[in-house]
């Protein structure tokens, strides 16, 4: 039986209780739940304001904890950093309703490359955000430690809060600046933070503790009910978008740059990564650039990076085809690359009349091949008026006896020397218009998905390389253009020619006409 009265305590106590609850779900906009193509994979998705475009195309990624895919604080903090920060929030189910031990790293690993690939049709650039268990996922996520299928970390930060289990290992190989956000009896992180202030963009990372709180505090273990949790929370969230956007502006890359879109090409597989650059100003003589990516392959901001600067630096069309396919990289053999090269190639002709490549590490040599007559397949004269071969790899003699047009060869310190191949080349009819620079303090890969834009010799090295390409891409269009396009002395010329012929001609056929007109 249930009492007929109920004292006034419990109903005041009841009453802030729902209040609370009604607070956590009505303000902000409901995610969904649903799968990802190809994959077993469940995601709770928070599009944000649908009416804004969400900050710099980033999206954010989040970890759950210990508690897993469920919980409704932790769906609350998805929820409200996607409103409040206008940006898209993911939370992958990495558990699957399986016990927590079956989530091994590796297959975490795996999940969220597959979160990556979906986001990357839309959004440049992700970060992770992990709670608990997710804290030290998210420190992984961020480095290349023991990782399986990256060497340099696809995200821009990483955020860990309450994390547990983070250790000085991880953070020796971490990548990414981090905010690291910790309850009081959560432990310290002194010797993680002594590791990370050694690191380039050891000023980056921040670190907070909430003495008062206690672990949890933010997702599974948040008390709504209690003033001081709330306030936490709310400072939390606070401290989360000011980290993100300070981030994002000492990058200063996403928000300078127009951002491509991934789409496909008519009667193909094939998918691109397309940068029109600036769209009021007509593109540099009607040229394109097709990027060829290295082995880390198309999902990788940094070369993205490197497609959208170029296109918008020098106003030109950029693409970056997708040549592995979420494929093992020896599928791509360099006769199907040759027919996604071709199937572009018909693409961009319908606007451009010239095209280039560029290509980095593994596709530094494609790029080679593509210039050449070699072992090509689909055509014996190259259709570029030029290449370049950033950190290129595998580079050979062979490729270059049969170059076909003019290249500007881009490599690190410790990438292999290139005397064999300038010797064949400087034998060439268009050797003294190839280049070579070598950037001895960079490492390979220091261009694309090894670049590190909290190394301030780094981002001069890139620096240096953008203006390098534009300055070789003028040059060597001036140089074509006086080769290929008579001038005025030239017309002048070959006009008089075909003038005295003529005359001459009419002095010959004149005593014939005369004679021809006395018979008459």
């Amino acid at each position: 039986m249930f009492p007929t009265t109920i004292p006034l305590c419990t109903i005041i106590i009841l009453a802030l209780y729902i209040s609370s609850v009604d607070a956590q779900n009505s303000s902000y906009p409901l995610g969904t739940v649903h799968g990802l193509e190809g994959s077993d994979l469940n995601v709770y998705d928070v599009a944000g304001d649908e009416n804004t475009t969400t900050t710099n195309k980033v999206a954010v990624i989040v970890l759950y904890d210990i508690r897993g895919f469920n919980v409704t604080n932790t769906r609350l903090f998805c929820e409200r950093l996607a409103y409040e920060y206008k940006i898209r929030v993911l939370m992958p189910d990495f558990f699957r309703n399986q016990p927590t031990a079956a989530a091994t790293w590796p297959r975490v690993e795996q999940d969220l490359l597959t979160v990556n690939t979906y986001l990357s049709q839309n959004y440049s650039k992700l970060a992770v955000i992990g709670f608990c268990w997710g804290g030290l996922r998210v420190m992984k996520a961020c480095g290349n430690g023991n990782n399986n299928s990256w060497t340099m970390t696809p995200y821009f930060t990483g955020i860990s809060i309450h994390g547990s289990g983070l250790n000085v290992q991880d953070a020796e190989v971490l990548q990414a600046p981090m905010l690291f956000i910790r309850a009081g009896n959560d432990p310290p992180l002194d010797n993680i933070t002594a590791v990370l202030d050694q690191k380039p963009f050891g000023s980056e990372c921040e670190y907070k503790v909430y003495e008062n709180m206690r672990h949890g505090f933010v997702s599974a273990g948040a008390n709504y009910s209690d003033p001081a949790n709330v306030a936490a929370i709310d400072d939390v969230h606070l401290r989360v978008r000011t980290y993100l956007s300070k981030i994002l502006t000492d990058d200063g890359n996403s928000t300078t740059y127009p951002l491509g879109t991934v789409h496909g090409l008519e009667g193909s597989d094939l998918n691109v990564y397309d940068v029109a650059g600036d769209e009021n100003r007509e593109t540099i003589n009607k040229v394109a650039v097709i990027v060829l990516y290295d082995i880390r392959g198309f999902n990788v901001t940094n070369t993205r990076l490197f497609c959208e600067r170029l296109a918008y630096e020098y106003k030109i069309r950029v693409l970056m085809p997708d040549f592995f396919r979420n494929q093992p990289t020896a599928a791509a053999t360099w006769p199907r690359v040759e027919q996604d090269l071709l199937t572009v190639n018909t693409y961009l002709s319908q606007n451009y009349s010239k095209l280039a490549v560029i290509g980095f590490c593994w596709g530094g040599l494609r790029v080679m091949k593509a210039c050449g007559n070699g072992n090509n397949n689909s055509w014996t004269m190259t259709p570029y008026f030029t290449g370049i071969s950033i950190h290129g790899s595998g580079l050979n003699v062979q490729d270059a006896e049969v170059l076909q047009a003019p290249m500007l060869f881009i490599r690190a310190g410790n990438d292999p020397p290139l005397d064999n191949i300038t010797a064949v080349l400087d034998q060439k009819p268009f050797g003294s218009e190839c280049e070579y620079k070598v950037y001895e303090d960079m490492r390979h890969g220091f261009v694309s998905s090894g670049a590190n834009y909290s190394d301030p010799a780094n981002v001069a090295a890139i620096n240096d390389v953008h203006l390098r390409v534009r300055t070789y891409l003028s040059k060597i269009l001036t140089d074509d253009t006086i080769t290929t396009t008579p001038d005025s002395s030239c017309i002048n010329v070959r006009a008089s020619s075909w003038i005295a012929f003529f005359v001459l001609l009419l002095l010959k056929s004149l005593p014939l006409l005369l004679l021809s007109e006395q018979t008459l």
